[in-house]
């Protein structure tokens, strides 16, 4: 892609981007997992993506996106579940609520920022049988995303999970200040806020 038009002409994706006539076809930034011919299919696809899901960047979506069909893999093909659920609810967290996550991976006490609040995710995978959430009180945030993903038919773009999540204030969860707090799947849909819409 070019910043400028490239010589012999091209595409204007806008946001000031060009993709070159000669790029048609090649597999210049292309998953190698992808079956795809051409690039303008993945552009179309990235395209509809990016309008579906506005808070998230790209790098986000396709990582999603991979982690859903491998885990969807791996279960269609052992019976058995991935470990990787708690990644699907951060990344699910920045896709949809548009959660800035933070960049070391074992930062303490929150997994993200959005506006001024820090946002702990805990995620209820499809293995879990007390459908609830277990988060430290010790932890530095203000507000929790509860994340359900339930091994059911999912829509399109999930593969077969459905994804759900809810915003809770931490001032929501309990009054203790320490220990551990837990919140039913239920409770947060109560006094959670839902999805933002787009």
């Amino acid at each position: 892609m070019y910043s400028y038009e490239p010589d012999g002409g091209g595409v204007y994706l806008g946001d000031g981007e060009w993709l070159s006539w000669d790029e048609f076809g090649e597999y210049a930034d292309i998953d190698p997992d992808e079956p795809q011919p051409a690039v303008l299919p993945v552009l179309e696809w990235q395209d509809k993506l990016k309008r579906k899901y506005r808070n998230a960047e790209l790098p986000v979506l396709r990582q999603f996106i991979r982690l859903v069909n491998a885990a969807r893999e791996y279960f269609e093909q052992t019976g058995k579940h991935l470990n990787i659920y708690g990644a699907l609810g951060e990344l699910y967290g920045a896709m949809i609520w548009g959660i800035r996550l933070h960049k070391l991976p074992d930062a303490q006490g929150s997994d993200g920022k959005l506006d001024n609040d820090f946002i702990e995710i805990k995620t209820i995978g499809p293995r879990s049988t007390t459908d609830q959430a277990l988060v430290k009180l010790s932890g530095h945030f203000s507000k929790l995303l509860v994340v359900k993903i339930d091994r059911t038919a999912g829509d399109d773009d999930f593969g077969c999970f459905r994804i759900s999540g809810r915003m809770v204030d931490r001032k929501a969860l309990t009054k203790a200040r320490s220990g551990n707090a837990r919140i039913k799947w239920n409770r947060a849909c109560e006094i959670g806020v839902p999805p933002p819409t787009s």
